[in-house]
């Protein structure tokens, strides 16, 4: 049984959480409001956010967020492998029950990801979500 169906089966409808992943590439005039609208759901959550080798100071921007948010987990890069392997890496450190990808330059719509987190509370035995923005 792979890992993340352990993860699965351990989860109730009361204990989900997610995990917000934003991979970044020199993205320090837009990422801070990626991760503003993440930080404003209803739910409980992490964001991590991927930074994939920017040298225009993101790492420094999303460093003081997450000095200021423990929710923000700031993973670096030092090179440039590209959004899919920067979503990869941010899996690979997300503890959350449910992941939601969301690109640098876009913002969440808060009240639509807690209805679609609370639709997930309860189908505990859905393993994915598909919807066509």
């Amino acid at each position: 049984m792979s890992q993340i169906a352990k993860r699965l089966l351990k989860v109730t409808p009361m204990t989900l959480r997610l995990s917000v992943v934003i991979p970044v590439r020199n993205g320090r005039d837009f990422v801070g409001r990626a991760v503003a609208s993440a930080q404003a759901v209803s739910a409980p959550l992490e964001i991590v956010v991927v930074d994939d080798g920017s040298t225009d100071g993101t790492l420094d921007l999303l460093q003081g967020l997450a000095e200021d948010d423990p929710r923000i987990i700031v993973v670096r890069r030092d090179a440039d492998h590209g959004a899919a392997a920067a979503r990869n890496a941010g899996i690979a450190v997300a503890r959350g029950d449910i992941v939601c990808f969301l690109d640098a330059d876009d913002e969440l719509y808060p009240k639509l990801i807690a209805r679609r987190f609370a639709w997930h509370r309860t189908h505990p035995d859905a393993a994915a979500e598909l919807r066509q923005a």
